[in-house]
């Protein structure tokens, strides 16, 4: 089971972090300076409950213009990989934005069966292969 809870340290992630046996956490920044701190003191949080943390993902590390397909940073560049590692936390990747994923998402259809080719599918498909073996390893 997969729980997405809003960013920060209130009473969601508290609860589900007291309440819900988990076999680990992945936390999700954006390249915003003010997130990523979010995204520490959430660290902090998972860290104090003893639960283990499989890793960092920037989600809309850029924007993917559709037309010349160059990533451009829109949210600046941020310092997430930088941040994992003094956190001493895998860095499990940067997702961008592109016009085709909510598109392929509100047909039911997700990239990685849509365009399993394409780079953002590959990048999704590793982020989520990399969490499955370490959950798995684990067990």
């Amino acid at each position: 089971m997969i729980i997405d809870n809003p960013p920060g340290t209130g009473d969601e992630p508290l609860t589900i972090l007291q309440s819900v046996p988990l076999d680990g956490v992945v936390m999700v920044t954006t390249p915003q300076a003010v997130v990523q701190e979010d995204v520490r003191k959430g660290i902090n949080l998972v860290l104090e409950s003893k639960v283990p943390i499989v890793g960092i993902v920037e989600n809309m590390s850029g924007f993917i213009c559709p037309h010349c397909h160059e990533e451009v940073p829109i949210f600046g560049s941020g310092n997430s990989e930088e941040m994992a590692k003094k956190m001493d936390v895998h860095f499990l990747g940067k997702i961008p934005l592109n016009v085709e994923t909510p598109v392929s998402s509100d047909t039911g259809i997700p990239m990685v069966i849509k365009d399993p080719k394409s780079d953002i599918a590959k990048k999704i498909s590793e982020i989520a292969n990399y969490i499955e073996s370490t959950i798995i390893k684990k067990k």
